[in-house]
């Protein structure tokens, strides 16, 4: 067993007007959507985060274990807010 005692790499550092790509997958390969349901709740999660947020999303995919885009934040808050509407989706396959 490997145990990691703080994080595995550096914090990345936000710039103003930098435009950054997304990543978010589900463990072991497993699928996070399990249907258009899920996709359409991901979908609305992630605008409400935009509104609330500022965030500019250029581009998004969606695939069956993992989701991928570009967006503009519009400040230096992003990583932490997103960590929460991100967790916020993926609580909710689970709890249906």
């Amino acid at each position: 067993m490997v145990l990691y005692v703080g994080m595995p790499r550096k914090l990345r550092i936000a710039y103003p007007g930098a435009m950054y790509h997304v990543m978010s997958r589900g463990d072991r390969r497993e699928k996070i959507f399990l249907d258009n349901v899920d996709r359409q709740d991901f979908i609305k999660t992630l605008a409400e985060a935009c509104q609330k947020t500022n965030w500019q999303v250029h581009t998004y995919c969606l695939m069956p274990n993992h989701t991928t885009g570009c967006w503009k934040p519009r400040n230096r808050t992003w990583r932490r807010r997103w960590l929460r509407e991100d967790g916020g989706h993926a609580w909710g396959p689970s709890l249906r």
